[in-house]
């Protein structure tokens, strides 16, 4: 580093009431930009994992939302690819074999 460099950042930090190295730090933090980008995302809790009430809906709040939205979309799409009755013995077995495949089956719609 160049004395000229050197002395305006230690001036720069002095002003700022900082040493030296806390200035560097803060002007290489703020050049590398937002640091949650280096961040992973917490992995979401997998849908099988939820505990569930005796109706086979999510305890938990935010599942138990995504559980509805994704059971209704079946409904409506089955009903009018089977019928409302085959419907109906379909979202039974589901509801006591196997909850969790109403979210499932809308996932693998999306993708």
């Amino acid at each position: 580093m160049s004395l000229q460099l050197r002395e305006g950042l230690r001036g720069t930090a002095n002003e700022a009431g900082l040493s030296l190295n806390a200035f560097a730090v803060q002007v290489l933090a703020a050049a590398a930009g937002d640091p949650a980008r280096f961040r992973l995302p917490a992995p979401a809790p997998k849908v099988r994992e939820f505990e569930r009430d005796h109706t086979g809906f999510p305890l938990d709040w935010r599942a138990r939302d995504e559980h509805r939205v994704a059971r209704s979309k079946f409904i409506d799409v089955m009903q009018h690819a089977v019928g409302a009755a085959e419907t109906g013995r379909l979202v039974r077995k589901y509801d006591v074999e196997d909850p969790a495949y109403f979210v499932e089956w809308q996932a693998t719609r999306a993708s």
